[in-house]
């Protein structure tokens, strides 16, 4: 909605940087929201886990297999 408003000032003016000013507060605002879940998250597969595995898979090669298309297409979501 405020980037509606905003295309309609004039460039450099001072409405439009106080209206960039609070759009960008709205933009870090949802970045501080999704990086707190992400600690949140973590904190309570830390918490609850007694060992956490990461592995690093390369799906092209999963792709050549009898399941390719099936790997690729959750890729697309």
């Amino acid at each position: 909605m405020l980037q509606r408003r905003l295309k309609k000032k004039q460039k450099g003016s001072a409405n439009w940087l106080k209206l960039q000013k609070k759009i960008a507060r709205v933009h870090q605002r949802i970045a501080d929201t999704r990086k707190d879940w992400h600690f949140k998250l973590a904190h309570h597969l830390c918490d609850g886990a007694g060992m956490i595995f990461v592995e690093d898979l390369d799906f092209r090669i999963m792709a050549k297999g009898m399941l390719g298309k099936h790997t690729l297409a959750g890729l697309k979501r």
